[in-house]
């Protein structure tokens, strides 16, 4: 596993050239964690693309897993803007289980997902990509979020099912999810979703529903750990393991912790905190913190 880190003094992209650098740090890092991008020439090239009007699409890549398991692809489309003008940086994410060679993904395909942050004036940005082969994690958090809104930053996962038994990845399918500010709203907003490679798509969710664990451990006895569960089938279930949901109200932005699951601690870095009643998709008087999966 790899974790690719890279801090700006603005998380704005105004013009070509920082857009240019927005865009392609996340490609080489995809690159670098084994997603490889497929056979297609219409792809973006990052010497010379330019910064699309607002919220317009500049470019594409698709992109898949490499490890031993059944492919998994997803289609990043790399947009600059919207709220304000065309400084936010954005995504939108689409996961699929083939791809045509031309930009399309194929198979059972996921809902296009506007994904990004509202980057609010010339604040420090930290951008995090991590993962490996078969699972990526993403944060872009700025300062504004430390003081508790959490109202500007934004994360979001790519990995496989895992086995009850043990918690190791496995064939059956994967799950994406995510929260997003990119409209600067007061509350992220949530997309989630399961794909099962033998029967199709499980379902989409726009809202989390977090569950709480009785086996997994606690950051302390008053905090439980919150982990979104899809149910397959009667008996069994995958479980999102690379994003949680705390009730520990004092996760900082960039704050790291450590989870031992399944006997094996995971790193995660809290990406959006919540001090108001409705933030995170939970209510009062419950002041909630999200991590995504750092290592």
């Amino acid at each position: 596993m790899s974790v690719y880190t890279r801090t700006v003094s603005t998380g704005q992209v105004t013009d070509d050239a920082s857009f240019r650098v927005f865009g392609k740090w996340f490609s080489d890092s995809w690159q670098a964690l084994g997603w490889t991008k497929v056979s297609d020439a219409g792809q973006i090239d990052w010497t010379s693309t330019t910064r699309g009007a607002s919220g317009a699409v500049s470019g594409y890549e698709v992109r898949q897993s490499t490890d031993a398991l059944t492919a998994i692809y997803f289609k990043i489309e790399y947009v600059a803007g919207h709220s304000s003008g065309t400084s936010n940086p954005e995504f939108y994410l689409t996961f699929g289980t083939g791809q045509n060679g031309s930009g399309t993904l194929t198979g059972t395909v996921s809902t296009r997902q506007r994904w990004g942050m509202y980057a609010a004036g010339s604040l420090v940005t930290t951008f995090v990509l991590s993962g490996g082969t078969s699972r990526w994690s993403i944060a872009m958090i700025d300062t504004a979020s430390a003081a508790g809104s959490g109202a500007y930053s934004c994360a979001t996962i790519c990995q496989r099912t895992c086995d009850d038994a043990d918690g190791a990845d496995n064939s059956s399918g994967f799950i994406y999810a995510g929260a997003t500010c990119h409209a600067a709203l007061t509350t992220p907003t949530w997309f989630s979703g399961c794909i099962d490679f033998s029967t199709g798509q499980c379902g989409e969710d726009t809202g989390p529903t977090w569950m709480w664990m009785q086996g997994v451990p606690r950051f302390s006895a008053d905090k439980p750990v919150f982990f979104t569960l899809y149910v397959r089938g009667a008996t069994s279930h995958v479980m999102l393991r690379d994003m949680i949901l705390t009730t520990t109200g004092l996760g900082y932005p960039r704050s790291v912790s450590h989870l031992t699951h399944y006997g094996s601690q995971k790193t995660f870095m809290s990406a959006t905190q919540s001090s108001a009643a409705t933030q995170n998709g939970y209510i009062a008087p419950v002041a909630m913190s999200l991590h995504v999966r750092a290592e």
